[in-house]
């Protein structure tokens, strides 16, 4: 499967009160979704995160932490490039995350489910929070040892998986990620049902995409 993310629709949900340009939050969810690609590889064929515009007037696409990165270009937005690749690969198995109603109507005519931008992200921070250690180890002396946070580049995968699981989280706490967001974190995600009890064909679709996300 193909996810591909409406990348910073889904950062204004999870930092609404940054204003001006959220540089460091966008490359801190980058590291965070290659670190759920690599626990869910054998589920997850590609996630494709797409921003607006960019530093040129052309669309360009990057691979960093094993996520696909793309930039719209200043001649389009991140909605256009995300219906286009839609279209182009309508016999994929494609999951778009998004709050954007059009853009979740427009590319559910080329047969892509979709999933919210605040369920997505309850997914993968459930993901990193399984992996990270459960208990915090006290000092035994009076010394009391500063935690620096890794320098996550190359080396990224390579490291220990709750230490990498720990670390996004550390890093997390440094960002003001709204709390509202996170109050029904425990609640199933919920798939509008059609006519009747049963779910549409489209809904069965929908629901088994989100099932190789957990």
């Amino acid at each position: 499967m193909i996810v591909v993310i409406d990348g910073y629709n889904l950062l204004k949900q999870i930092f609404p009160g940054v204003k001006g340009p959220i540089d460091k939050q966008r490359d801190q969810f980058i590291r965070q979704l290659g670190y759920y690609q690599h626990k869910k590889s054998k589920d997850l064929k590609e996630i494709i995160v797409v921003f607006d515009a960019g530093p040129f007037r052309h669309a360009t696409r990057e691979v960093k932490h094993g996520i696909v990165v793309v930039f719209s270009g200043q001649k389009s937005n991140a909605d256009d490039w995300i219906v286009g690749f839609v279209e182009r690969k309508k016999s994929e198995e494609i999951l778009v995350v998004t709050m954007d109603r059009k853009l979740i109507d427009t590319c559910g005519k080329y047969g892509a489910s979709a999933l919210s931008s605040i369920d997505f992200y309850h997914i993968m921070q459930k993901c990193i929070i399984e992996n990270a250690p459960q208990k915090v180890i006290k000092p035994t002396s009076n010394s009391i040892e500063k935690y620096e946070p890794l320098e996550l580049e190359d080396e990224f995968l390579s490291l220990p998986i709750d230490r990498q699981a720990f670390d996004l989280l550390m890093e997390q706490e440094s960002f003001n990620v709204s709390k509202d967001n996170f109050k029904n974190d425990k609640q199933p995600i919920k798939i509008q049902k059609g006519k009747g009890t049963q779910l549409s064909k489209e809904e069965k679709k929908a629901y088994a995409k989100i099932k190789k996300l957990r």
